[in-house]
């Protein structure tokens, strides 16, 4: 199953180590793409992100994108929900 998260850059949250958390996030992001647990993620917009996650639920979905450091930061709000491909993702 896939699933869409999208998320959005909370400006009064920025952590004052904010560039740090950006690093650690493209880290942990390209480790994830590397382990096929994620299979692609990009910027959307000036302030917004994405990625599709390939999880058996929504909740291991979840459980994933909570060790993203830019999530348990707190310096974004996320969405997640079940992503219906029209095309092969793979």
């Amino acid at each position: 199953m896939y699933f869409l998260s999208t998320n959005e850059v909370i400006p009064a949250s920025i952590p004052p180590n904010f560039n740090e958390v950006i690093t650690k996030h493209i880290a942990w992001i390209k480790r994830k793409i590397e382990a096929g647990v994620i299979l692609h993620a990009g910027k959307w917009g000036e302030t917004r992100g994405m990625c599709l996650v390939k999880a058996e639920s929504l909740n291991e979905a979840e459980e994933i994108l909570r060790e993203d450091p830019l999530i348990a930061s707190g310096a974004v709000s996320y969405i997640v929900d079940e992503f219906y491909s029209n095309v092969p993702l793979e």
